[in-house]
């Protein structure tokens, strides 16, 4: 019997497209969440250097923190669920680097000192790694 060597390609390919839709299905709504808190962290960020009260920008953080934690964890538990090829795809290690920047820089405007508006930076060093 003749095989044709395109219909193996093909079926590679199709397989990797079915691996991106699934993995794009996990991370989709929290790179919708994402986008917003990037604007909502700009805006903060562009609070503070007019030399807005530290304070409202202290509390617009700390309203944002947790959501982006949840949003980690959350997807972290999501991953899991769908299988090593999933979890360890570079599309969910991206995203999972992204809400470990995003909180850094929420934790860096929480940190924020009442005099002169310095802020105190953190690293995760999660940050490089994606979910096990």
């Amino acid at each position: 019997m003749f095989r044709d060597p395109r219909l193996h390609h093909r079926r590679a390919s199709t397989e990797e497209v079915v691996l991106r839709k699934s993995v794009g299905l996990v991370i989709g709504p929290v790179q919708r969440s994402m986008a917003r808190w990037h604007q909502e962290v700009a805006r903060l960020r562009a609070l503070q250097a007019a030399g807005r009260d530290g304070q409202t920008v202290r509390a617009e953080a700390a309203r944002i923190a947790p959501l982006v934690v949840a949003a980690r964890i959350n997807l972290e538990a999501d991953l899991l669920h769908q299988g090593k090829a999933v979890a360890t795809h570079s599309f969910a290690r991206d995203i999972h680097r992204a809400l470990f920047r995003l909180s850094d820089e929420l934790e860096q405007l929480l940190a924020l000192e009442q005099t002169g508006g310095e802020v105190n930076g953190t690293s995760h060093p999660q940050c490089r790694e994606g979910p096990r």
